[in-house]
This record gives C-alpha cells, sequence and structure tokens, in this order.
C-alpha cells in the first residue's frame, strides 16, 4: 500500500470521528421535537393505563365464575352494542334529517351527529370522542 492512500484513509478517519463529534455535540443542545414528547405523553398514558388495570386475583362462586367463561367465549358482537355511525352537522340539515331517520330502525342502526360539524370550507371539526367510543379505549382526548 502506498503512503499516499494510508495518509488519505487517516485523514478520512479523522474527519469522520470529527464530523461525529460535532454532529453528536449538535444533537445534545438541539430540542427535542414535538412528536418525541408527544410519543413519550402517549407512552406514558398507556403505562398509566396498564398499571391501573385491576389485575388481582378474586374468588368466584361456581356461578359467578360460569357466568364469566360464557361472556369470555362469546362472540363480541353478540355482547357489544351496535356500533353508531358518526357523522357532522352540517348547515344544510342533511345530518339532522338522516338521524332523524334512523330511529325508525332502532338498535340495529343508529346515526349521530354529536361533536362533529363540517365548517364553511367543508372540512371536518370534531369537538368530543365518537359517540361509541367506551372510556376504557380512551387514554387522553386532546381537542
Amino acid at each position: 500500500m502506498s503512503m499516499t492512500a494510508h495518509n488519505a484513509r487517516k485523514a478520512l478517519m479523522r474527519l469522520k470521528n470529527e464530523t461525529s463529534a460535532k454532529i453528536m455535540d449538535m444533537q445534545i443542545h438541539l430540542p427535542e421535537s414535538a412528536g418525541v414528547n408527544r410519543r413519550r405523553e402517549v407512552g406514558d398514558q398507556m403505562a398509566a393505563a396498564i398499571a391501573g388495570y385491576p389485575d388481582e386475583l378474586t374468588d368466584l362462586t361456581p356461578d359467578e365464575r360460569v357466568a364469566q367463561l360464557k361472556a369470555a367465549f362469546q362472540d363480541p358482537v353478540t355482547r357489544e352494542s351496535a356500533p353508531v355511525i358518526w357523522i357532522p352537522q352540517d348547515a344544510a340539515g342533511i345530518s339532522e334529517n338522516a338521524v332523524a331517520q334512523s330511529k325508525k330502525y332502532g338498535r340495529f342502526l343508529q346515526y349521530s351527529n354529536d361533536g362533529a360539524y363540517l365548517t364553511a370550507r367543508n372540512k371536518c371539526e370534531v369537538t368530543q370522542p365518537a359517540p361509541d367510543t367506551r372510556p376504557d379505549w380512551l387514554l387522553d382526548w386532546v381537542l
């Protein structure tokens, strides 16, 4: 190997090390992005939700055990309430009409326009969680 190639490799290695050190120094002084902070917040919320879940063993009577086993192996479609079709409110009143017409279908077909509306530019704005959202599905509702 010639001395020139060896010197070039040494110079490149030195440049790489200096550049890496400068980049690391710059990253230490840069503020964290909002995405990283939001991921941490969501992770903390999930950890709190999991930590708050009651996982103690309970003593069940034989009747309670049978009832829980029946519910555990039952198809969720048969035990959950019917989903709600969530449409935004609009100035023309079409959503109000759809909600009123869906009442004749009873519990099998439900519409709701609570908590969502269309802006003047036809963008959907949401002000609350969906009507069929269970509280245990939400970690933190931020508007």
